[in-house]
């Protein structure tokens, strides 16, 4: 499980915050330390996002993959409208995540054969652990 560790000088930070950098989300809280806090970054297998796409404004699930800047959209159904380059933006739904924030772009759409759902890779360009800044804040 790959974790940000960074240290902090605020007893203020909560569990139930989210993290940003100067790019945008990075991730949720793992675990709060005496002096510091371990992120669980977005693109971890564990975290799924409600987001959706700012094109056609339809409500997706965004899973991290494990890599780097990497997603993939859960359940995508073969008939969606689902375009390379689409952008894909948190939804605010369940109030985990605030609405509005660029996640990723769809760089890859592959069909299964064995599914009806197609295989949806969203990347994103900026880096999740750049920067020596965070701001911790409820969604």
């Amino acid at each position: 499980k790959e974790l940000i560790s960074v240290e902090t000088r605020s007893n203020n930070i909560s569990k139930d915050m989210i993290a940003f950098n100067a790019f945008g989300l990075i991730g949720v809280i793992d675990e709060l330390l005496n002096n510091s806090v371990k992120i669980i970054p977005l693109h971890d297998v564990s975290i799924k996002v409600p987001a959706k796409n700012s094109r056609t404004l339809e409500n997706i699930i965004l899973v991290g993959t494990g890599k780097s800047k990497t997603f993939q959209i859960e359940e995508f159904k073969k008939n969606g409208d689902i375009s390379k380059g689409d952008e894909i933006i948190s939804s605010g739904l369940g109030g985990r995540f605030p609405k509005g924030f660029l996640l990723g772009r769809v760089t890859n759409i592959k069909e299964n054969d064995q599914s009806n759902f197609l295989l949806v890779t969203v990347e994103n360009t900026f880096d999740f652990s750049f920067g020596s800044s965070i701001l911790f804040t409820k969604p």
